[in-house]
This record gives structure tokens, C-alpha cells and sequence, in this order.
């Protein structure tokens, strides 16, 4: 179902669980966030994130990461060992 219109389903499920997490306040820049998400989870094998923005795309409910399947990272370091090992495993 997600896949059918992904950019939509991405938007609307990361801008409400933003708006339902009560101590968030929303900024200006989560709404550039969840675009960039929006772009990048259907059709990227990864992506690089800020953690808030992590975490809801890997939320229990959502599982984006999982839907697309396309791998969500938010650590510098895990990014690093990512990009640095691609083309090391074919």
C-alpha cells in the first residue's frame, strides 16, 4: 500500500508522528527533513539522517526503512563504515 504513492505515504506518516510526539516542538526545517526522506527512502539503498529523524522513520509503526528497504542510519561513524565498505562485498 505504501509503495502505490510512496511520497505521499512517507510525508503523512513522518509529519504525524512528529505532530503527536508532545515535548516536539515542530520546526520549519523537519518539514526539508521529510522531504528529503520523502525522495530518499523509495529509491536509495541508504540513508543518512539526523537521529529525530531516524528514529521516526524506523518507528514501530511505520517501519519505512523496512518498507522500502532501504537502510536508515543517523550515527557518523556507522555512515563512515557503510560508504567505506560498498563495492568491498560484490
Amino acid at each position: 500500500m505504501y509503495k502505490i504513492l510512496p511520497a505521499i505515504s512517507i510525508s503523512a506518516g513522518l509529519h504525524s508522528l512528529k505532530r503527536w510526539e508532545i515535548d516536539s516542538k515542530y520546526k520549519e526545517s523537519d518539514c526539508f527533513d521529510i522531504m528529503h526522506a520523502q525522495v530518499a527512502l523509495p529509491y536509495c539503498d541508504y540513508f543518512f539522517t539526523e537521529r529525530n529523524l531516524c528514529g521516526l522513520i524506523k518507528n514501530k509503526y511505520l517501519k519505512f526503512d523496512e518498507v522500502f528497504g532501504c537502510q536508515v542510519f543517523a550515527d557518523c561513524e556507522e555512515a563512515y563504515d557503510i560508504l567505506k565498505n560498498i563495492g568491498k562485498t560484490a
